[in-house]
């Protein structure tokens, strides 16, 4: 997180969108925090062949054994 106090703006920045986006981003980690990496996840993610579900459950996307 960026401290305000050396933050720089310009005429081209949005301020709404970007503290939007930023609101939207601390509560997509607060969720995952709370109920675990696949309590938010992109639609490509729910699709046949792909990983990241189960490479969620893994120890650093590896098996442990």
């Amino acid at each position: 997180m960026i401290d305000e106090t050396y933050r720089t703006v310009d005429l081209f920045t949005d301020l709404f969108f970007e503290k939007k986006e930023q609101n939207l981003q601390e509560t997509i980690l607060f969720l995952q925090r709370k109920y675990g990496k696949n309590a938010i996840l992109k639609g490509m993610d729910l699709e046949e062949k792909a990983t990241t579900k189960k490479r969620n459950r893994l120890i650093g996307g590896h098996n442990a054994e």
